[in-house]
């Protein structure tokens, strides 16, 4: 008989045992849900003869022997017939080109072979590309700020001048403003690109808003805004939280909430964080979609259980391919709803 979706295992697939991983743990605990943590950077994929293959990974905690063995391999996707698991992606570490594209292949693996991953792999490709997610959120109509991409530092410049002489210098991979800075006049934005251009970087240039009403990061949860916080920081332009930026509860307008909504959707990403700038002058501003966000702020000022709300959706999802846009239980927000 097939397993209910609420017996199947939680393979939660991280980078490091840090507080949302512990918070998922607690949520599976309370759930009687069984859960593994395994590492994204131990992952192992095998094809034999017959035609069969497997994905497995090392559990993040124990650490591996120097000797490690097959009893430590965590199967992700076991041989047919065989129990599924419910694969939960809580990083996408930083590594080389190889190893990235590595990992998201064994993702589209586990989507295909009807294996439930959260975000779908296609998703997390899209959004942590914030070059593309950007021109995909234009192109379905969102508010976005004036953003300009080059390889060069002569086109990067030629950009900043059309941003007004200053702008906001972001990585196309990269979250929690980490390597984000502002530069505010040609010299130093000359110095700034100058060195990208040397690192073989790509120079993602958005415009300064200067106008800022409020800044929101809204968690979207299958389709739906489940909370929302208002962020600020005294010291610091950058107001990511873990910055150590303030945050308390915010309601979302109907219209600013079905932007936030039409932003997930778009990426097919099921369980977003959405940052949100509050122009004065335009109105809400879609900055971009995180695939992979955080919620300890989230809970701290909500007090909302974000986990258990993950994991509740993780369990009720179906199982055909995620990616398969064909597939008739796709729903209108991107992916499969129990």
């Amino acid at each position: 008989m097939p397993t209910h979706p609420s017996q199947r295992p939680l393979i939660i697939v991280a980078d490091q045992l840090g507080w949302h991983v512990r918070d998922l743990l607690r949520a599976a605990a309370a759930a009687r849900v069984r859960a593994q943590v395994v590492s994204f950077r131990r992952l192992i994929w095998t094809a034999d003869r017959t035609g069969g293959q497997l994905v497995r990974a090392r559990l993040l905690e124990p650490p591996p022997r120097p000797s490690p063995t097959d009893d430590e391999l965590v199967p992700l996707l076991r041989p047919s017939g065989g129990e599924q698991p419910t694969v939960l992606v809580r990083c996408m570490p930083a590594g080389s080109l190889e190893q990235i594209v590595f990992r998201l292949d064994l993702l589209h693996v586990l989507a295909r072979c009807g294996v439930t991953v959260v975000n779908p792999p296609r998703a997390l490709e899209l959004a942590i590309d914030k070059t593309l997610s950007l021109a995909l959120l234009r192109q379905a109509g969102l508010p976005t700020p004036a953003t300009a991409v080059a390889e060069n530092r002569t086109e990067a410049i030629a950009a900043l001048e059309q941003l007004g002489g200053q702008a906001v210098v972001k990585p196309v991979f990269g979250s929690e403003g980490k390597g984000v800075y502002r530069v505010t006049d040609r010299d130093q934005a000359w110095q700034a690109f100058s060195l990208l251009e040397r690192l073989g970087a790509v120079i993602y240039l958005q415009e300064y808003v200067a106008d800022v009403a409020v800044d929101v990061r809204a968690l979207v949860l299958s389709g739906e805004v489940i909370a929302a916080v208002a962020r600020n920081h005294p010291h610091d332009w950058r107001r990511n939280a873990t910055r150590g930026a303030r945050v308390r509860p915010y309601r979302l307008d109907a219209e600013a909430a079905a932007l936030a909504v039409r932003a997930a959707e778009t990426l097919g990403v099921e369980f977003a964080g959405v940052d949100l700038l509050f122009s004065r002058g335009r109105g809400p501003l879609v900055l971009e979609v995180n695939a992979v966000p955080g919620w300890r702020a989230t809970r701290r000022a909500t007090g909302l259980d974000v986990a258990a709300l993950l994991l509740q959706h993780a369990r009720r999802r179906q199982t055909p391919p995620a990616d398969d846009p064909a597939h008739p239980a796709r729903s209108r927000h991107g992916g499969q709803r129990g």
